[in-house]
C-alpha cells in the first residue's frame, strides 16, 4: 500500500496520493521520513567551498557557549536529599536478608510498625 502512495504521490502529491488511498498522512511520513542531513562537519568537502551563514555561525557560538556554561555548572543537592550517614543506614537497613523482596515503602512500614515509637530505626 504504501508503495502504491509513493508511486501515485509522484503525479498528484504526496498528501492528495495519501487521501486517495485512505492512509493517514502522519503514518506515511513516520515510515518514509527521509534520512536527516547531516552536519555541516559531517558532510564530505564539495567542489564549491560553502561557508555557513552569519546566522549559522553565531547559533553554533552559543550552541557552544550554553554547554560549556552547563558543563560549569555545580548543582545543589536537594534539601530533601538524605545525608551521607542516613544515606548508608537506609541501604543498610534495605540490603537485610529480610527485606530482599520488599519495597522501600513495604521496608519503611515494617520497622515503624517495629518500633512503635514513630521513627522506624535504620530510616533515621
Amino acid at each position: 500500500m504504501e508503495q502504491v502512495v509513493l508511486d501515485l504521490a509522484s503525479e498528484v502529491g504526496e498528501r492528495e496520493a495519501c487521501v486517495q488511498v485512505g492512509i493517514a498522512r502522519a503514518s506515511f511520513r513516520r515510515r518514509h521520513v527521509l534520512a536527516p542531513t547531516p552536519p555541516l562537519d559531517a558532510r564530505a568537502p564539495s567542489d564549491s567551498c560553502v561557508q555557513p551563514s552569519r546566522q549559522q555561525r553565531r547559533y553554533e557560538a552559543r550552541k557552544l557557549d550554553r554547554e560549556q556554561r552547563r558543563e560549569q555548572r555545580v548543582r545543589r543537592p536537594s534539601s530533601l536529599a538524605l545525608g551521607a550517614q542516613e544515606r548508608r543506614t537506609v541501604l543498610h537497613a534495605v540490603h537485610e536478608p529480610r527485606f530482599v523482596d520488599r519495597s522501600v515503602p513495604h521496608i519503611y512500614a515494617t520497622l515503624l510498625d517495629a518500633s512503635g515509637n514513630g521513627i522506624a530505626p535504620g530510616f533515621r
